[in-house]
């Protein structure tokens, strides 16, 4: 793994575990404005408050431990596959990948490690992560070191601490320059881009915009994807067709897939978006996955139809 700084980390404003392994915390997580869920922490493990968000790591019964950024559940010991395997090998079957193929992937966000670790089973996939908070990379590593499984050691993956905006907005203005791909550093256009973010507030709101996106495709190969969350077309039904709407606007061909995350409380959506027609999966599926297989990829990408009409979608085959 290279590192490398290009924002200054300021200190922590708290730094402490601020419970005992006796006490019981119940976390409320508002899925709607009607409708919350509530896990039980066995313990708060550890707490800091970074310059960009407050982040926790909590012992639970159901999910093993789990990470919390500003009062949203991102990921957990249990399920996180459900999340990370389709975002990761949605898009890399798309591009052909295999054990011989090279490819380069660029992730921001990410900072729990979930992302790289996939795309390490890739023999020839090289990685960029760029995380704008080091405290997630760190408190991740300390408390659910599983999720990363050594990802950011890997001398495939570079991890860089920086704003994901500014970064792709350097890259981008020096990749038109160049017109070629490099190593892991600015001028570098990828095949696929995964925004592995929190939710679009706070530090990551401006990473939710057309203008975002437009950016992201300037980053990418002609024929490059796009992989994202885009909330629940259930819980956020809103928010998902604007995401969508957003993104149509921007990709000739935009796919919505969906995946009960158990730790979410609810249905999720996720999207590929690129300028290819075709989605079907053309690679070689690596070895331990445990939910991804080509059969569901076929199936997830066939299944978008009834998600739309559900969030209050027109099927844009019928219009």
């Amino acid at each position: 793994m290279s590192l490398t700084t290009e924002t200054a980390a300021e200190p922590a404003m708290t730094d402490s575990v601020a419970s005992s392994p006796d006490s019981t915390q119940w976390l409320t997580e508002k899925l709607a404005t009607d409708c919350q869920m509530q896990l039980a922490s066995r313990q708060l493990l550890a707490t800091e408050t970074s310059p960009f968000q407050r982040i926790e790591v909590h012992e639970t019964v159901s999910f093993g431990r789990v990470l919390r950024i500003d009062d949203v559940l991102m990921t957990s010991q249990r399920d996180e596959w459900f999340y990370h395997e389709p975002m990761i090998h949605v898009p890399l079957q798309i591009l052909g990948a295999d054990q011989e193929s090279p490819l380069s992937v660029l992730v921001i966000g990410g900072g729990d490690g979930g992302s790289a670790r996939e795309l390490c089973r890739y023999a020839h996939v090289r990685t960029t992560v760029v995380e704008i908070d080091e405290a997630v990379v760190r408190l991740s590593g300390q408390w659910l070191p599983e999720i990363a499984s050594g990802a950011f050691e890997d001398e495939r993956v570079s991890l860089i601490i920086a704003d994901g905006l500014q970064w792709l907005a350097d890259n981008a203005e020096e990749a038109e320059t160049t017109k070629e791909a490099g190593s892991a550093e600015n001028g570098q256009l990828f095949d696929a881009i995964i925004l592995d973010l929190t939710d679009p507030h706070g530090v990551a709101e401006a990473l939710y915009t057309p203008e975002f996106y437009r950016l992201c495709q300037r980053n990418l190969t002609a024929d490059g994807v796009i992989s994202l969350h885009i909330g629940s077309p259930v819980m956020q039904p809103q928010r998902y067709r604007h995401m969508l709407e957003k993104l149509r606007g921007i990709f000739p061909t935009v796919q919505a897939h969906h995946h009960y995350v158990p730790v979410y409380g609810t249905l999720w959506g996720l999207a590929v978006a690129t300028s290819r027609t075709l989605l079907a999966p053309a690679g070689q599926v690596p070895a331990g996955l445990k939910y991804y297989t080509h059969l569901q990829h076929s199936a997830w990408l066939a299944s978008a139809d009834w998600a739309q009409h559900l969030a209050g979608m027109a099927n844009p085959a019928d219009e």
